[in-house]
């Protein structure tokens, strides 16, 4: 068994669903690139191959523009994906009352760890929130102090790796003009 498979094995089956969700939207957001995928059928010692060229398609034909629109879809397909498993959005005020109460000693990062457990606990989840502002508050928050938009990144690295998660499976391949 290859690590990728194995690592998605250990993974709880709320983190396969939405990984599996995802996987199946990325023929929608290629098509607004004017792409498409279609089966490479090719034996397993060619996927590399494959897999390469869409690494090479994609690079050159969906600009950081278009990435960053991608990624900003994926966060909108995300945030009903998880309100389908139940959470729901909690006003900033409210998130950042929890994380006050829990930081009476200032230990950042135990402060952190009790208001994320306390949010999963109660099936809140932080980056369910449709406004820019509320994102970047609650990463500066209860976030990576390194990287303001921390729950962008996720978004950013999915837009990002598409032709990874593809592999060598499918090929991406320029659509033609309508």
């Amino acid at each position: 068994m290859n690590d990728e498979k194995s690592k998605y094995i250990y993974l709880p089956e709320a983190k396969k669903n939405s990984n599996l969700a995802a996987a199946l939207h990325i023929k929608y957001k290629l098509r607004f690139c004017n792409l498409i995928t279609a089966e490479a059928g090719v034996t397993e010692a060619d996927r590399k191959e494959v897999k390469e060229e869409n690494i090479r398609i994609y690079n050159e034909k969906v600009s950081k523009e278009d990435r960053l629109k991608i990624a900003s879809w994926e966060h909108i397909r995300w945030q009903a994906y998880i309100r389908t498993e139940g959470y729901v959005h909690c006003p900033y005020e409210k998130i950042k009352m929890i994380y006050d109460s829990n930081n009476k000693t200032g230990d950042f990062q135990k402060a952190v760890k009790k208001t994320r457990d306390e949010l999963r606990e109660a099936r809140i989840h932080p980056c369910i929130g449709d406004e820019e502002t509320h994102l970047t508050k609650v990463s500066l928050l209860i976030g990576d102090p390194n990287d303001q938009y921390y729950f962008h990144k996720n978004d950013r690295n999915f837009a990002d790796s598409i032709p990874e998660i593809i592999g060598g499976i499918f090929r991406i391949i320029p659509a033609e003009k309508e």
